[in-house]
């Protein structure tokens, strides 16, 4: 029996499957199986994982005959496929580096404590060319190869966004995944990551490797990205905290932070109108906010008022 499956779900991926299987199957590390799942894909995707289907270390490919609609849907169908007792998420349009299994795998072992990993990345565009690296966003602030209590990540980052958004960029272990809320997860078409990570966290401690052994690829397909533009981040983002602040994972004071900052961004979002949201996007995302926090609008008002005045002050400085 392997020790990590790696599950690696597909839509309309082809032009990436290749480099992404291959930066998988040349790992250095090599106990491991590969589970495909094609998500009923309309470009030539079956012809390329078809390539791979005699492959030793891939055991299982499934393809579904209609779109299940939830990428975490087609994450969770893997996990229960898995036979590993670690899970490696593999994107279909990122790679990795060689060692990323052998660094990782290493980690998850010292500790039983452990239940998840990550890794810094590089940012690319479309084309695969590097961006940035975003290790510097945990510099001062989290020390690299140190066990920490994953409440500190949950408290410290993941009320600000999602603190681990390149998901092939962890592996965490399988009887974690066991308690987590599946019919909450299914119910994000975005953020599911993200909540995934918060519920990982706040029963596990975890572990982070300021190496950038994964490649994260931006493109206009991207999941986020697309989430941003139809305003679903923001109303699924609000639902989410709303489930953790129940069940007691969040508590009165983050709730405050986590109000004031959704408004802010509401706020900032309107202002420059970021992304060319429509109006009646607008209207949506703040009925659904207030919908799950309907003290949303109060601080809306408040931050709306604060400005206006701060803008004033400004123009009467300048007179």
């Amino acid at each position: 029996m392997a020790e990590v499956s790696v599950i690696l779900p597909n839509f309309n991926h082809s032009k990436f499957l290749e480099k992404r299987i291959s930066s998988i199957l040349y790992q250095s590390y090599q106990d491991y199986e590969v589970i495909i799942l094609d998500d009923c894909s309309t470009d030539n995707s079956k012809e390329i994982i078809e390539r791979y289907r005699s492959h030793n270390r891939v055991s299982q490919i499934v393809y579904n005959d209609e779109n299940s609609g939830s990428t975490f849907k087609q994450w969770h169908k893997g996990i229960e496929l898995a036979q590993g007792k670690f899970i490696w998420i593999a994107e279909s349009d990122d790679w990795a580096e060689k060692k990323f299994l052998k660094e990782t795998v290493n980690v998850l072992r010292q500790s039983d404590s452990v239940g998840l990993v990550f890794t810094a990345f590089f940012r690319t565009n479309s084309e695969g060319a590097i961006l940035y690296s975003n290790k510097t966003d945990y510099e001062g602030k989290i020390e690299p190869y140190k066990i920490y209590n994953g409440k500190f990540l949950v408290k410290d980052q993941f009320l600000r966004g999602n603190a681990i958004p390149n998901t092939s960029a962890v592996v965490f272990k399988k009887n974690c995944y066991e308690d987590v809320d599946k019919e909450q997860l299914f119910s994000f078409r975005y953020i599911g990551d993200w909540f995934l990570w918060i519920a990982i966290l706040s029963k596990s401690n975890f572990v982070y490797i300021n190496k950038e052994l994964d490649y994260f690829r931006g493109h206009l397909e991207n999941v986020s990205y697309n989430a941003i533009r139809n305003g679903l981040y923001s109303t699924e983002s609000i639902k989410m905290f709303n489930y953790f602040l129940k069940n007691r994972i969040y508590d009165k004071k983050d709730k405050r932070f986590i109000t004031n900052n959704w408004a802010n961004q509401y706020l900032n979002s309107i202002i420059s109108l970021t992304f060319g949201l429509n109006i009646p996007t607008y209207i949506n995302v703040l009925a659904t906010g207030i919908k799950y926090d309907r003290s949303l609008l109060i601080t809306l008002i408040k931050l709306s008022f604060t400005r206006i005045i701060r803008k004033i002050k400004k123009l009467f400085t300048l007179l």
